[in-house]
């Protein structure tokens, strides 16, 4: 009996401690170019008014490591994950407040083929703000989400 006990909660503890298999087709670990930049949602702009100064930022490379990720030569360290998946419908849901619009995938300028993609939020330390926030597209695409703005990225192949 306390054998099975103990393995209920061996169960327990695997079943709400793993990772959805879904991950695999959205990991945002590696390295990434900014290919391409566009405005999302101009009630949050803030820091950057100028689509030319906003493109500025297509070449920069991030890094995304389980720990960590790196921007511009700063280190910002990964405290905690939060992921979700979206749907075009859930996420325009999701993002509708009271004072702005919520935007599906067709905002975030992508194909009608892409069906579900990932939310991420990292809490990180040392003020990190550009790279915290990001939609995985799939292992290849991710969409940097800052204010207002978007920064799509394409994973950088090794040589």
């Amino acid at each position: 009996m306390k054998r099975m006990f103990l393995l209920l909660i061996l169960l327990k503890v695997a079943f709400v401690y793993a990772e959805d298999p879904r991950d695999s087709g959205h990991d945002y670990l590696g390295t990434w170019v900014i290919t391409e930049t566009f405005q999302l949602n101009p009630f949050w702009i803030e820091d950057i008014f100028d689509s030319r100064e906003a493109s500025l930022l297509e070449g920069e490379i991030i890094a995304y490591r389980k720990n960590e990720f790196v921007y511009q030569g700063k280190v910002y360290p990964i405290f905690q994950v939060n992921s979700e998946y979206y749907t075009s419908s859930s996420l325009r849901e999701a993002t509708d407040g009271s004072v702005t619009h919520g935007y599906g995938f067709e905002d975030l300028h992508l194909s009608r083929d892409v069906k579900e993609i990932r939310g991420i939020i990292f809490q990180a330390g040392r003020s990190a703000d550009f790279g915290r926030c990001l939609f995985v597209i799939d292992n290849n695409t991710i969409l940097i989400d800052w204010r207002g703005w978007i920064f799509k990225a394409v994973k950088k192949q090794e040589q």
